[in-house]
């Protein structure tokens, strides 16, 4: 992991053809000549036949879509087939494999290890901690946290985008609506938002949510793309895996969001840059859904497939262990990824 630092607020210049400029960045309110940098469409779902412009801001460096998108097409780039609604799901199918099983015990460890730390910064026992999973899903990490042995009636879930589907399991709160955060002021110890903010029209909504469901001291966890790193320069005019499009509304630079969350009374504890390896793959997948099928490996193409990647395989777990690998050897070396996290803790003294 590569820790973020106050130099990576010099980006690049945008190579593709700038279309308009824009006078005042969505992400940081700056004015701003903010330049066409790529275009993205949904190769991932083929939800929208559109080809979606991405402009970045010269201020602050983070990228925002620019194309009008109607709340219709909101609501049908969350199909039932989307992947985080079927991540149980999954989990129950292939666990008895060897891969499956291999691959979600690691991803248990992981999260252990995270929670455990939060929750030391926090200074309360993990077990005992209070946890909403903004962007929970189908309730897959609940699920996790639960079999670690922390108590169902103390884990929560809030899916932004549900489009009114039935998720999560009985044995868990599952917050539909927004204004319903309203009913949990000061009562999570930890908020854990993984690759969300992306998806929100309006990032700051994140922090403002966090600052009233926390507790004092309590610690908000932001996983999210952001538009850094060699992978990110390479890619960026069309192929780049985060965009996501048209999901992923704001892509904002680790120090944007920094600023977003001292600005709502957050203090930062860690950042830093880390694996990218599932914005390698849609990337890759990116390329090779234009290409003909009969010069693409039919398990390259399903162990990246949006619909089929979190099934584990042999195929999927070698592909993205190479993908894993170059994105931390790349690390160790300095280097940035297209993947930050952020830890912050609301301060003590705020509302």
């Amino acid at each position: 992991m590569k820790k973020i630092d106050s130099d990576d607020l010099e980006g690049g210049k945008p190579i593709c053809q700038p279309s308009n400029d824009r006078p005042t960045c969505t992400i940081c309110g700056a004015e701003s000549n903010a330049r066409t940098i790529g275009f993205a469409d949904d190769h991932e779902y083929h939800t929208s036949p559109k080809l979606y412009e991405y402009k970045i801001c010269s201020q602050c460096r983070s990228v925002a879509i620019d194309s009008k998108i109607t709340s219709e097409e909101i609501l049908a780039a969350y199909p039932a087939a989307y992947y985080s609604y079927h991540l149980l799901e999954n989990y129950r199918q292939y666990r008895s494999s060897y891969w499956g099983q291999k691959y979600y015990n690691d991803v248990k460890s992981a999260l252990l290890k995270d929670i455990k730390n939060w929750a030391k910064a926090s200074n309360i026992n993990y077990q005992d901690a209070r946890i909403l999973d903004y962007g929970a899903g189908d309730s897959f990490k609940l699920t996790l946290l639960e079999e670690m042995g922390l108590k169902s009636r103390n884990l929560v879930g809030f899916e932004p985008h549900s489009g009114g589907q039935d998720l999560g399991q009985n044995q868990f709160q599952m917050i539909r609506n927004s204004n319903d955060l309203d009913f949990y002021q000061n009562h999570f110890d930890i908020i854990i938002a993984s690759h969300v903010i992306e998806h929100l029209e309006d990032p700051k909504i994140l922090f403002a949510h966090a600052k009233r469901a926390l507790k004092r001291r309590g610690i908000l966890v932001i996983d999210m793309p952001t538009p850094r790193g060699w992978h990110f320069a390479v890619t960026k005019c069309r192929h780049w895996g985060g965009y996501h499009a048209p999901r992923h509304l704001n892509l904002l630079t680790a120090e944007a969001a920094i600023q977003f969350s001292r600005d709502s009374q957050f203090d930062l504890i860690t950042s830093e840059y880390i694996d990218d390896s599932w914005i390698m793959a849609q990337t890759v997948n990116s390329i090779i859904v234009r290409a003909p099928s009969y010069i693409v490996p039919t398990a390259l193409a399903n162990a990246i497939n949006a619909e089929k990647k979190e099934v584990p395989t042999l195929a999927r777990s070698l592909i993205y262990g190479g993908f894993s690998f170059i994105s931390k050897f790349i690390l160790t070396f300095g280097g940035k990824s297209s993947v930050a996290r952020l830890v912050v803790q609301k301060v003590a003294d705020s509302d």
